[in-house]
């Protein structure tokens, strides 16, 4: 992504000073400039926070067919709509599938489906954040119904989580567990909320 590049420069980093930074391998921050990784949304944004910008800042606004970003659509291809906005709208179903499945599919420990809750609102508040503004901005007519659909089953999936969470909680026999596990959770939960309330509100 030439955008990561050009900030890095303005800055005065070199490539090694922005990857220890931002917490990365130098190699991944070196394909990441050139266009040819495929970094998900936490590697941008530990890029964006190390460079004191925000994760919409390296995407052009308005961008279309005719400027993409190839090293993130993995080829998307289609006449008539925008390859940013498929981007997201395929992780946001690719997440949400994800948690559907693990939870259908049972079995799971406290710790497991803990950690799932985790990632499905941390998931989702940092899409909320940082990207869904400009996703909406990205949208063709063509897009947006499934953009709506995509993140009505994400919140769908997070609220089902958190209830698997919940449920399984109440069944598990070590109650030290319980308590500790409980303690982290809440206290995720405080920093989502007073960093946009997106935790509490569901938006």
């Amino acid at each position: 992504m030439e955008r990561i590049r050009q900030l890095r420069k303005e800055r005065g980093f070199s490539q090694a000073k922005l990857a220890v930074m931002a917490d990365m391998d130098p190699a991944t921050l070196n394909r990441l400039e050139r266009g040819t990784g495929n970094p998900n949304l936490k590697t941008l944004e530990r890029v964006a926070d190390a460079l004191g910008v925000e994760v919409a800042d390296f995407f052009p606004k308005g961008a279309s067919l005719s400027s993409p970003e190839p090293s993130l659509f993995n080829g998307l291809k289609a006449e008539g709509l925008n390859l940013n906005a498929s981007y997201w709208i395929e992780n946001l179903r690719a997440q949400a599938e994800l948690v559907e499945h693990i939870i259908d599919r049972g079995g799971y420990d406290l710790g497991t489906i803990w950690r799932l809750e985790g990632t499905a609102v941390e998931f989702w508040g940092a899409y909320s954040r940082t990207m869904k503004r400009l996703v909406r901005e990205w949208c063709t007519e063509e897009q947006e119904q499934r953009l709506v659909q995509a993140e009505t089953q994400m919140k769908e999936a997070r609220k089902k989580v958190r209830k698997a969470y919940q449920e399984r909680r109440k069944t598990e026999p070590d109650r030290r567990m319980v308590d500790e596990l409980e303690a982290k959770r809440q206290a995720r939960e405080a920093r989502y909320a007073r960093e946009q309330g997106y935790a509490d509100t569901g938006a």
